[in-house]
Order: C-alpha cells, then sequence, then structure tokens
C-alpha cells in the first residue's frame, strides 16, 4: 500500500530526517496478525519538498512517487529524495 505524509513548512533535510525515523520505526515493530507474529516489515520512501521539486501539489507528488519508485527499484526499505525537476534521484 502507500500513503502520503504532508509536511507543511518542513525543510526537506527534516523531511528526509523524519521518513528515515519512521522507516526505522516500521522496522522494529511486531504486529499480531491472525495468530501470527509479523516482523521484519520494511517501508520505502519517496521525499520532495516546495520549491525545489514543483511549485504545485501535483509536481510535488509526481516527484515524491518517482522518488519512491527508485527506493522501490534500489531494493526497497530506504528514502530515496527527489532531485530538481524530477529528473535526478539520490538515495539518501
Amino acid at each position: 500500500e502507500e500513503f502520503t505524509v504532508i509536511l507543511p513548512g518542513l525543510e526537506l533535510n527534516k523531511a528526509v530526517s523524519r521518513a528515515e525515523i519512521i522507516l526505522d520505526s516500521v522496522r522494529h515493530l511486531e504486529i499480531n496478525y491472525g495468530g501470527s507474529v509479523l516482523k521484519n516489515l520494511t517501508i520505502s520512501a519517496g521525499v520532495a519538498a516546495f520549491p525545489e521539486h514543483g511549485e504545485k501539489w501535483p509536481e510535488l507528488l509526481q516527484a515524491a512517487d518517482a522518488a519512491l519508485l527508485q527506493a522501490k527499484i534500489q531494493g526497497r526499505n530506504r528514502v530515496v529524495i527527489a532531485k530538481k525537476n524530477n529528473l535526478e534521484i539520490t538515495e539518501e
């Protein structure tokens, strides 16, 4: 599943730090489901920020989604930052 976290006014580096905290928190979760314990959970995150990656919401969401796709391609369980104009993507 995918979800979006919107952090108005948060600088890019702080948004990346927040994504890394979420990733680490999920990594340590153990969930009881149907009589079984689910652990070793992972997430992937794509991070984009205004105005570096877009001036409007659709541009920002597209940049974050492209970075998320790169995180999945690169092996999942990581945070990837979109680059300006959504042309380059960097793993954090």
